[in-house]
């Protein structure tokens, strides 16, 4: 385990399954957590919106050295790397695509499972509502 986990998703639709999955990572044994929004479709918030809702979840203090929230330019898989973060992090996340892009680039890919459910699922929540 690396001393930074990097938890990227688009955030479309912002769900309980994000914050409940922040919640995990926060717990976990990493000295600083990032968590990466990135432009993605559907465009339900701007990325900007939900990082500044996730903000307010989670009480978030400018000076905090332990958690910080990166909007990424387009979606992750189209970037080779990630310009301002260390090579050194674990990407934690319950997408096989995202997890192969980390081994590609040479991050650490480490498996996070995602919840399940209507109201803990984007997919599940777009699919709802035709989005």
């Amino acid at each position: 385990m690396k001393d930074t986990a990097f938890f990227p998703a688009k955030f479309q639709p912002l769900h309980l399954g994000h914050i409940i999955s922040i919640c995990r990572i926060k717990e976990m044994d990493y000295k600083y957590i990032i968590i990466g929004l990135t432009h993605d479709v559907p465009h339900i918030r701007t990325p900007e919106e939900n990082m500044e809702i996730l903000k307010r979840i989670f009480n978030y203090d400018y000076t905090s050295k332990r958690m910080s929230f990166e909007i990424i330019d387009k979606t992750l898989l189209d970037h080779e790397c990630l310009h301002d973060f260390p090579g050194d992090i674990d990407v934690l996340s319950g997408n096989p695509e995202v997890l192969k892009w980390a081994e590609k680039y040479g991050y650490n890919p480490v498996f996070f499972p995602r919840t399940e459910g209507v109201g803990f699922s984007g997919t599940e929540i777009r699919r709802l509502y035709n989005l």
